[in-house]
């Protein structure tokens, strides 16, 4: 899934135009956006960004200044490798980032 601060036709079209093949949420007050840490006021949009969650788990989070430098796919698949695996060690557990969890968890799929 994909969070996008544009309108539902703009993520609409965006989609098509695209052919992406996984979800994109609309999210244009970027209530979402803000719970997860990659809100940018300033340019009244969102820090590209990649965020991994488990339950209410935040697994991995990469926010970047520029959309064109993102987490490596490497990076990602390293940082989700055990989730979720009952012999999993604690290095690879998910941490629970105590700030947003109540937060993380009251996102609600729609």
């Amino acid at each position: 899934m994909a969070v996008s601060p544009d309108t539902v036709d703009e993520s609409r079209e965006l989609a098509v135009e695209e052919d992406l093949t996984f979800r994109l949420v609309s999210d244009p007050d970027r209530k979402f956006i803000k719970r997860f840490g990659v809100d940018d006021p300033a340019n009244e949009t969102a820090w590209p960004s990649v965020v991994v969650t488990h339950d209410t788990w935040l697994v991995f989070r990469h926010i970047s200044e520029s959309y064109d430098k993102r987490a490596s796919v490497d990076r990602m698949k390293q940082a989700v490798s055990g989730v979720g695996r009952p012999d999993a060690t604690p290095a690879t557990q998910p941490k629970r980032d105590t700030r947003r969890q109540a937060k993380i968890g009251s996102v609600a799929p729609r």
